[in-house]
């Protein structure tokens, strides 16, 4: 149970904690977070310690040898007791305390905080020379070279106001009363850029284009637009440059930037659960507090769940959009990779109970029903747990007759929910027949998609090189989508596989065989991830088989490269259910 309350062990960290290992209590870094190459936060577990001296219902322990005593303190007999449901769930956040000082206390008092700022010029002013944000993300985190390896990889930085992310935004928008506050510190504009934005944001704001800049009454029920606090706008340009990419994936239309944002100028409660989920992006890559999400989210479930529960209006269809911008929240709030969150009990199922009809006639409710199956089956093949099956209500044509490719693409969706129900569901009997009738889909499938599935350009890995991913460029999110769902399935066939002898001199042959077909697909789904990075969602479908099939590698070459690419993976999804990397680097010893 550790040393006595003076020893090393009642100050540890709280990465020891969470994980119920022995911490030695070192600073600035105890020996087990330094030997994993984890931030430890031993400091901070230090700051605030209770006890039970002042509450009646405890016994007082005392120094060993003395007599314990009862408190002599009594409960006020008018006193109010919360009832506690039984199936509430306490979560411990103590760790989320990383901004506070090292006297306990916030490092700017609620008397000196400054109020929001209020933006008053809202044009977009790029900077010359900048690309767009999702490529630069890639390629200035973790860059990963022509031969397939990482460059080297940076650590997250440390939790900053969100005030802060505008300079580090890649196209950062200013008030342009506080531009002039920011040009003598600012890293990374140079003084001639930032008299260009200044000029240019001077221009905007002429005497003519007044009217576009008059702030909306806090009374007024009309548009939400423009923002009036300078970290909402972050955390919506955030949503469309870092988080609509991963939604709007393999979505012809693209929904959530065409239809769901430019919705929330109008709908409050979609805007907050943008916001949240923006916020718990952000805080997670440790780039803003924590808590601007939970505010956001429980801001925007005041009014969600009564528009859910009202049965009496007509139904809206952005509901659907705000529901599924939630289940991506729980996710990322989940901390344990083995127990699917189920969060403030949003369920798709329930929403569709009862409004099929209205659902059918739906593009937006469709595609945001595609983008549930998609998040199930990437969660649920990680996880190794059965699908909740969405496919009857989103997915129609699940053939191999001619169509379209994203209709193609989705019926490779809808065959991976079907395998991982095949290999993690209940056991039927005619469970062989099933497993033969889906590798013969997979088969056909591969054979009868349209020519437009066919790389446009690919390579063959050159180990003498250094270059052992192949490197395979598609047309379309479609077409990397469609190949990355059957990759995967073609793992959980191999690997569930029932024919493979129990027994039997054929037994080691017939792994070892399996074993090189599941690495031959570990390398497909990577080297197209890397060769296709403009589709983000690509880099995370990689980085889960990596974490599934990765103690099937060897060859400490390999390991290095996948390790790499699922860092990279790991560091832009933030979900703390889906981080393997230490898991492969205790395997591996890297």
């Amino acid at each position: 149970m550790g040393r006595a309350k003076d020893g090393p062990y009642r100050h540890a960290c709280h990465e020891c904690k969470s994980r119920h290992l022995k911490c030695d209590g070192v600073q600035p870094s105890c020996a087990t977070c330094l030997a994993a190459g984890r931030q430890c936060d031993l400091a901070g577990s230090k700051k605030f310690l209770f006890r039970h001296d002042h509450n009646p219902s405890v016994t007082t322990g005392s120094r060993r040898g003395t007599k314990k005593r009862k408190s002599q303190l009594q409960w006020n007999q008018n006193q109010d007791w919360t009832p506690v449901h039984p199936s509430l769930k306490f979560i411990d956040k103590s760790h989320d305390l990383d901004f506070l000082d090292e006297s306990g206390t916030e490092n700017s008092s609620s008397e000196d905080e400054e109020p929001p700022t209020i933006l008053q010029v809202w044009p977009t002013i790029e900077i010359e020379g900048s690309k767009s944000s999702s490529r630069d993300v890639y390629s200035a985190s973790y860059p990963i070279t022509q031969d397939g390896q990482d460059s080297g990889t940076q650590s997250l930085t440390a939790v900053m106001p969100i005030d802060d992310l505008a300079s580090n935004h890649t196209r950062g928008i200013q008030p342009l009363n506080d531009l002039r506050n920011s040009l003598p510190s600012d890293p990374v504009m140079s003084p001639s850029a930032l008299a260009q934005e200044h000029s240019s944001l001077s221009q905007w704001a002429s005497p003519h284009m007044e009217g576009l800049f008059i702030s909306p009454s806090p009374s007024n029920s009309g548009p939400l637009w423009p923002l009036q606090n300078g970290d909402e706008v972050i955390l919506l340009r955030h949503f469309m440059s870092d988080l609509c990419p991963w939604f709007d994936y393999c979505d012809r239309d693209r929904h959530f930037q065409n239809v769901v944002v430019p919705a929330s100028a109008t709908d409050q409660t979609l805007l907050d659960a943008i916001l949240a989920v923006s916020a718990r992006h952000l805080g997670l890559q440790g780039r803003c507090d924590r808590y601007a999400a939970d505010r956001h989210q429980q801001k925007c479930l005041d009014t969600l769940i009564p528009e859910l529960n009202d049965q009496e209006t007509p139904f809206k269809e952005l509901l659907f959009a705000a529901t599924i911008i939630f289940r991506l929240l729980d996710e990322m709030t989940e901390d344990d990779p083995m127990i699917r969150c189920q969060g403030h009990g949003l369920s798709i199922r329930d929403l569709i109970r009862g409004r099929e009809e209205t659902i059918s006639n739906s593009s937006l409710c469709a595609a945001s029903l595609r983008i549930e199956l998609q998040q199930e089956v990437f969660i649920s093949f990680v996880t190794r747990k059965p699908v909740r099956m969405l496919t009857e209500y989103c997915i129609d044509d699940r053939g191999l007759g001619p169509t379209d490719d994203w209709t193609w693409a989705y019926r490779t969706t809808a065959c991976l929910a079907d395998c991982l129900n095949l290999c993690y569901g209940e056991k039927h009997q005619d469970h062989v027949q099933e497993h033969e009738r889906l590798s013969n889909y997979v088969a056909a499938w591969a054979q009868n998609c349209p020519p437009t599935f066919k790389p446009i350009g690919c390579s063959r890995p050159d180990k003498d090189k250094g270059k052992i991913l192949p490197k395979i460029w598609f047309l379309n999110d479609c077409h990397v989508a469609g190949h990355h769902y059957l990759g995967l399935c073609r793992i959980l066939l191999l690997a569930h596989d029932p024919t493979v002898p129990s027994i039997g001199l054929d037994r080691k042959m017939r792994i070892e065989h399996t074993d090189e077909q599941i690495r031959e697909q570990v390398r497909f789904l990577c080297g197209i991830a890397i060769s296709n990075r403009q589709h983000v969602p690509a880099m995370f479908t990689a980085g889960a088989a990596i974490a599934m099939c990765g103690e099937r590698f060897t060859d400490p070459m390999e390991q290095k490269v996948l390790l790499d690419i699922l860092i990279e993976a790991e560091a832009h999804v933030a979900w703390p259910s889906l981080r393997f990397q230490h898991t492969l680097r205790d395997l591996w010893a890297l």
